[in-house]
């Protein structure tokens, strides 16, 4: 999905580190960013290099963006079932600045 949107909250970019399943140490990043189409409110979030590279944007800025959603469903140990969608921030340009 692709559109334009007002950008209501950028945060910065978050690293963590974690091992992963070979026992080595990784990085994982991600960025949020709040988008508004006047609407509808979307949380995107930018992984990876592209949290870490994401042009500077600031809150106020009309941007377009390219989105990607991910869903996923699992089972608690409870036996409760849970679903989640993610919305990936895949490319975002500047439109215009307020």
């Amino acid at each position: 999905m692709n559109g334009q949107f007002l950008l209501a909250v950028v945060d910065p970019c978050v690293e963590r580190t974690y091992t992963d399943s070979k026992g080595q140490q990784q990085v994982f990043a991600e960025r949020r960013f709040l988008l508004s189409d006047g609407l509808n409110t979307i949380n995107a979030f930018a992984t990876g290099d592209r949290a870490r590279t994401t042009p500077l944007v600031q809150v106020g800025d009309f941007v377009s963006a390219d989105l990607t959603f991910s869903a996923s469903a699992w089972q608690t140990k409870d036996g409760d079932k849970r679903y989640e969608t993610r919305v990936y921030l895949d490319r975002i340009a500047l439109v215009w600045r307020r």
